[in-house]
C-alpha cells in the first residue's frame, strides 16, 4: 500500500477513535467491558503507523499532542483488550455451564 494510501487509512481510524472517545477526553477506566467491547478496536498496526509514519511527516508542533493522543490509544487498546478478556471468559463459562447440561440431561 501506498504511504499516501497508509496515512488516508489512519486518518480514518484515527477520526473513528477520536469521534468514540469525545476527541480523547472520556474516562477509559469508567468505561464498562460492554462499551469498550462495541467500540472500534484499536488495531496495533494504527498506533505503529501513527508513530512511525505520521509523527514523521507533521509538523514538529504538533508531535506532542500527537503523542498524547498515541498513549491515549494505547491505553484505551489495552482496555478493549480486557474487555475482550471478559467476554472470552464469559462465553466460556456459558459454554461449560451448556456442555454441563447437556451431560446431565443427554
Amino acid at each position: 500500500m501506498k504511504a499516501a494510501d497508509q496515512i488516508q487509512v489512519l486518518k480514518y481510524r484515527f477520526n473513528c477513535h477520536k469521534q468514540d472517545t469525545a476527541g480523547f477526553t472520556m474516562d477509559i477506566e469508567s468505561l464498562t467491558d460492554d462499551e469498550a467491547f462495541a467500540m472500534l478496536p484499536v488495531m496495533q498496526d494504527t498506533i505503529k503507523g501513527l508513530s512511525s509514519l505520521v509523527l514523521k511527516i507533521i509538523h514538529p508542533k504538533q508531535a506532542p499532542e500527537l503523542k498524547t493522543q498515541i498513549a491515549y490509544l494505547i491505553a484505551l487498546r489495552d482496555r478493549q483488550e480486557r474487555a475482550w478478556d471478559a467476554k472470552r471468559t464469559e462465553f466460556q463459562t456459558r459454554l461449560n455451564n451448556t456442555n454441563q447440561w447437556v451431560q446431565n440431561n443427554a
